[in-house]
């Protein structure tokens, strides 16, 4: 039997109706702290309840529990606001996740419910009725099952979409510290990781902090907004201020000329405005958060006037980060970091080369999973085994989006409550578990293929076991390991490759040969289809460009020694030979495209004709037909019957260039085609 402290007795709002509802809950909590919440026209009471000993067995409680009494009839989002200002304000002595709601409304129990569905990070909160405590009088054991019910039922592993609170945010807070120590030395970063690795969550994160504690401002924009990446770079510039204005809330503050953006000024408002905000702003600092970043960048927007507008775009936000002297900074973040790593656009500096520092996010080493599950776990009566951690990271590699939702399967099968997960439990229901996560695997897949078709393939190798060919290629290529382990997608066991999330071996495994979609039936190609045929054609079209570049390198070399380049230049228009002679001849190759090297080839054909052993007007129908079916970059749809066709140039296009590999290897280390 629990205490109500003097101190408590004593606040001036103290009544005979408060106590009664506080003795109740004295069967399992002391009450230790009484207070008045007033905001507007908001006013009401709230209590901390330190738990017993058999509440905190029972549910994990280490800290005290907020209880909050209301008096009003009806129920608002805002009052849930309230409630979430006072978690925050006694963040060190008050449990996040759990929260007491005491109310006259009859239909307390439901209006909770609403709220709670509308938001699956909100808090867990326990209502109850004043009249259900005065009049039931409920006792320990009845008060416990209430919990219970509200506690146990929830699934707090099923959460879709990036985490917004910190109370959901584990694993990642050292990177959010080393971030903002980034910020505030007036540097750029940029975040790169896996499809639902972490990083939106980790950019909310560094948000929260930096506003909470006014080191600046922080606005967070997705890029893959079509109206957007759609969108030309300077009507770009206009919208990115205009999303500024409205987050920092100066909209009214500042007066600006938004509607005469033009291409010829753009830049210079775009840097006015920016100006002016900084001087509204906390510490004069505003850093800016691009998401999914390949939407605006070269190579890898499905808009290809971004392969233009790159330049100019970046060229005015570098600018107004020079001249601001690291007072306004960027964060980029997306799955492929190319943006960062290429010296050069089209012949010109990249302007993000050396301005932008990459990280790439990892998944949860072993400490943040335990964290993160025995956290969400205790508030559902879910423990777990020790040896049920080490099984998670083998089969999931720490991808914490995987583990959370594996364990929400497990849940699902497993209903009983209180439960002790066990190394059983998972054998048991492993095979329902991955193919509940199979769509979150293929998506983790089928991005890799389109943005790194070379690092699919190593995985790909490695899921089959062909250890020392992948070897023998990341030898010649350390820049792909790199990659593949700054994804977490390989570890290195004794200086071997080997992969590190054995449900994507398990997933390859099983996978059906794409190539076996039956031909004829367009019913074949549903949803699901379309995104795997999609992945297909990028990466086989990838992996030729990746080819053809090698061996009109190392074939026009081979037939014109020092003049090379001159032949090259030659061989494209004038305008873009003139934009391209600014680079040397193996860095030019980074930067042409498709159609381009299909012109080389074209143009050169006396050079390359035996390598190909056929007419040119086949090789250049089969290359032109490659090129136009882009439905990967473009979000297209294709027929079966374009898709056989489209099969069967890659096909004929493969046969031909694997004869050139050899010759290729032998006159510029490129890339191993084995």
């Amino acid at each position: 039997m629990g205490i109500i402290l003097d101190e408590v007795k004593e606040a001036f709002e103290y009544s005979e109706d408060i106590e009664r509802i506080l003795k109740i809950l004295s069967h399992s909590f002391d009450i230790t702290y009484m207070s008045r919440y007033e905001k507007g026209q908001s006013k009401w009471l709230y209590f901390f309840l330190k738990p017993e000993q058999h509440m905190k067995d029972g549910f994990g409680f280490d800290r005290e529990i907020l209880c909050a009494l209301f008096n009003y009839s009806e129920l608002h989002s805002r009052n849930f606001e309230q409630i979430n200002d006072i978690l925050l304000r006694y963040r060190i002595r008050l449990d996040q996740m759990v929260c007491i709601f005491i109310s006259k409304t009859p239909n307390v129990e439901e209006n909770v419910k609403e709220f709670s569905l509308q938001d699956p990070e909100r808090i867990c909160i326990i209502p109850f009725s004043e009249n259900f405590l005065i009049e039931m009088k409920p006792d320990a054991a009845r008060l416990r099952n209430h919990f219970q019910d509200y506690l146990f039922k929830r699934d707090l592993f099923a959460v879709e979409s990036p985490i917004q609170t910190d109370r959901s945010f584990f694993g990642r807070e050292d990177l959010v510290v080393q971030f903002i120590d980034r910020i505030k030395n007036g540097q750029n970063s940029g975040i790169f990781g896996l499809r639902k690795i972490g990083k939106t969550s980790l950019l909310f994160g560094i948000k929260r902090n930096i506003i909470s504690k006014e080191l600046g401002h922080f606005v967070y924009y997705d890029c893959s907004n079509p109206g957007f990446y759609k969108s030309r770079w300077e009507d770009c510039l206009k919208i990115l201020l205009n999303e500024i204005l409205k987050q920092t809330n100066q909209r009214a503050n500042i007066n600006l000329d938004i509607d005469n953006f033009s291409y010829e000024f753009a830049p210079q408002y775009f840097y006015d405005g920016i100006m002016k905000i900084l001087e509204k702003v906390p510490e004069n600092r505003l850093t800016i958060a691009l998401d999914e970043i390949e939407w605006i960048s070269f190579k890898t927007s499905p808009e290809e006037r971004w392969n233009k507008d790159f330049l100019p775009f970046w060229q005015a936000m570098r600018s107004i980060h020079q001249t601001s002297n690291g007072k306004f900074t960027f964060i980029i973040s997306g799955v492929n970091p190319k943006c960062v790593e290429d010296e050069s656009v089209g012949g010109y500096d990249n302007p993000l080369f050396a301005l932008i520092k990459p990280y790439f996010l990892k998944p949860f080493d072993e400490k943040s999973v335990r964290m993160m599950l025995r956290m969400l776990g205790r508030y559902m009566g879910v423990k777990f085994n020790v040896d049920f951690y080490p099984l998670l990271i083998n089969t999931y590699g720490g991808h914490p989006f995987l583990v959370r939702h594996a364990c929400s399967k497990l849940c699902e099968l497993e209903k009983e409550r209180p439960i002790t997960f066990t190394k059983e439990h998972f054998e048991l229901h492993k095979k329902q578990i991955n193919l509940a996560l199979q769509k979150y695997v293929k998506q983790i897949l089928n991005i890799l293929a389109v943005w790194y078709p070379n690092e699919y393939e190593m995985v790909v190798l490695l899921s089959k076991g062909k250890y020392e060919k992948v070897e023998s290629y990341l030898k010649e290529h350390p820049e792909f390991l790199e990659h593949i382990l700054g994804y977490g997608l390989v570890t290195l066991v004794n200086n071997k490759p080997e992969l590190s999330l054995l449900i994507l071996s398990t997933h390859l495994k099983e996978e059906k040969q794409k190539d076996n979609i039956e031909i004829g039936n367009p019913s074949n190609i549903d949803d699901k289809g379309i995104e795997e045929i999609r992945a297909e054609i990028s990466r086989k079209r990838n992996r030729i460009e990746v080819w053809i570049r090698d061996l009109i390198r190392a074939g026009l070399r081979f037939k014109y020694g020092k003049k090379c380049m001159s032949v090259l230049l030659l061989s494209l228009p004038k305008e873009r030979a003139e934009t391209l002679c600014r680079v040397g001849y193996e860095s030019i190759f980074k930067d042409l495209f498709f159609n381009e090297l299909i012109t080389l080839l074209v143009k050169n054909w006396d050079v390359f004709q035996n390598w190909f052993g056929r007419d040119l007007e086949d090789v250049q129908k089969e290359l032109k037909t490659i090129n136009e079916f882009r439905i990967d970059a473009h979000a297209k749809d294709i027929d079966m019957e374009e898709l056989s066709y489209l099969r069967v140039c890659f096909k004929k296009i493969e046969e031909s260039l694997a004869g050139s590999a050899e010759f290729a290897e032998t006159r510029k280390p490129g890339y191993n085609i084995a």
